[in-house]
């Protein structure tokens, strides 16, 4: 139960749980490890437990920026009892708060586009409630024994078809479907043909987060019953987390998923003491001898889907030896009118493959495609970097080598392009998420594939409402110095890096204090 008035989000308070619990792996999955909650549990004893997730927050904050110090450009000094951090140079933090505020942005949109249509997830759920048989709906708990209820699941199958339903989504759901969706590069029409990998789809992953999110529903009201506000808090902290025994758990499962995909989704999902870096939003289930220890609210917000892409360790694609945003940048630059290249291998001293080199109106263009997942953390943000400055490497490399005319002349003979050797050679780093864009990598600039196609397509923005439209085309058509001036860090890349304002962020801890230097966005 997170406090209405706390600065931390769910994300935050996940963090924080999960280097809780790392702090101690060896007891892990010891169920008395488990069954320490102080025995007078009350409302008075609460702020004790939060004061602990608080001052593991401000660890973990401090853990983040110390990532950032080591493994990115960012400086550190300390006077006067205050440690400031900020990127050694400003396009580097602003292209990452730019690309979490642009995430951010697109999912407003499609919120706003959705919401007036659809139910959101806690409507949807009360529909299902109410569409059971009232009498049956104070039976799915079981009257409060001692210190917490239990859930009454043998009451709970018999309605596992209404729950299960693939005849609609929620709005919530719709949005976890699209955001899939978008950052796969599938763009589908149907959603709930999505696949994550050959043994799920995406409609698996939602209802199984929306069986739990049920189960969670229906505890919250039969808690909210219990009149005694010291009670009723009691009986919320011991029974929101449960064991459940292994049968119990399969069974649910089996109502929607084969025995297969079972076996599969509670091992990816099952955190276990041998992991190095523990997150429970990704490992919410905890195996203890023949039970499991869920937290219904827990495994129902959190990003199943993309846990299961990073099990498997593979990219969005549905087929991972197909880049599908690859393609469709490729795609793009054809249908514009430029000669493309695209995954060839080619000698240049030694043989290197280059993912696009394309040419128009005099212009060479280099570009190299990373595909790595959205950064839901400091720690997944340097994979994404580490993947940039690889792509840097590579791009160096590549126009050194085609800087001499003579090479360049060798390469267009080959692949039989009628082009004329040019001094104008551009690179550009293409990344599926929207993290560094707007930084340059070793002279190379990173631009996010949405946005570079969007610059080429159709050269205009739409507002969050999807009333306005903003061209940043110089002409009525696309030009190629359209394209140069966005990769120079003009165009709409600058508007938006210029709309950034300086921010500082605050942690207290007891001896000193960390302020961060970054940037936020005033949403107009």
């Amino acid at each position: 139960m997170i406090p209405p008035d706390s600065p931390m989000t769910e994300t935050d308070f996940a963090s924080a749980f999960s280097y809780i619990i790392g702090l101690d792996k060896s007891n892990l999955l010891q169920k008395k490890w488990w069954n320490n909650v102080n025995d007078l549990t009350s409302p008075e004893l609460y702020p004790a437990y939060i004061s602990c997730l608080f001052d593991s927050h401000r660890i973990v904050e401090f853990l983040d920026l110390e990532t950032r110090v080591h493994s990115f450009e960012y400086s550190a000094s300390y006077e006067n009892e205050k440690l400031e951090v900020r990127s050694i140079e400003d396009s580097l933090e602003k292209s990452i708060r730019l690309g979490y505020v642009q995430a951010d942005i697109q999912r407003l949109i499609r919120v706003e586009r959705l919401s007036s249509a659809n139910n959101t997830i806690e409507q949807s759920i009360e529909d299902i409630i109410n569409k059971l048989p009232k009498n049956m709906i104070r039976n799915f708990c079981d009257k409060p024994k001692k210190k917490k209820i239990a859930f009454n699941f043998n009451n709970f199958y018999q309605y596992m078809n209404k729950i299960t339903t693939h005849n609609f989504l929620s709005v919530d759901e719709m949005i976890r479907a699209m955001d899939f969706d978008i950052d796969s590069y599938q763009e589908t029409a149907d959603l709930k043909s999505l696949s994550i990998n050959d043994d799920f789809k995406v409609l698996d992953i939602i209802i199984f987060m929306r069986v739990f999110a049920i189960i969670d529903s229906l505890m919250n009201k039969d808690i909210m019953r219990i009149n005694d506000r010291n009670y009723r808090h009691m009986l919320a902290i011991n029974s929101k987390i449960f064991e459940i025994n292994e049968d119990t758990l399969l069974k649910i499962l089996s109502y929607f998923l084969s025995l297969s995909q079972i076996k599969k989704i509670v091992k990816t999902l099952t955190l276990d003491n041998t992991e190095n870096f523990i997150d429970i939003q990704y490992k919410p289930l905890l195996k203890l001898g023949s039970t499991y220890l869920i937290a219904p609210a827990l495994i129902s917000n959190s990003n199943l889907i993309r846990a299961i892409q990073l099990k498997h360790k593979q990219s969005c694609n549905k087929q991972p030896e197909t880049d599908l945003m690859l393609e469709k940048v490729a795609k793009e630059l054809k249908n514009t009118g430029f000669m493309v290249l695209k995954e060839f291998n080619f000698k240049m001293e030694k043989r290197v493959e280059t993912d696009i080199l394309c040419f128009k109106d005099g212009h060479l263009f280099i570009f190299e495609c990373k595909h790595s997942y959205h950064p839901c953390s400091t720690h997944e943000l340097r994979t994404s970097y580490g993947l940039i400055n690889k792509a840097a490497e590579q791009l160096n490399y590549r126009k050194k080598w085609l800087s001499d005319a003579r090479n360049q002349k060798r390469l267009f003979a080959h692949f039989n392009l009628k082009c004329e050797p040019t001094k104008n050679i551009h690179t550009a780093i293409i990344t599926a998420n929207r993290m560094f864009s707007g930084y340059n990598a070793k002279s190379n600039p990173v631009r996010q594939a949405h946005e570079f196609i969007n610059v080429i397509k159709s050269g205009s923005l739409l507002s969050i409402d999807g009333k306005k439209r903003k061209s940043f085309w110089k002409d009525d058509t696309f030009q190629v110095d359209d394209l140069i001036t966005y990769l120079n860090s003009g165009s709409i890349i600058k508007e938006q890096l210029d709309r950034l304002i300086p921010s500082i962020k605050l942690t207290e801890l007891d001896s000193f204090d960390i302020l961060f230097h970054s940037y936020y966005l005033p949403l107009e």
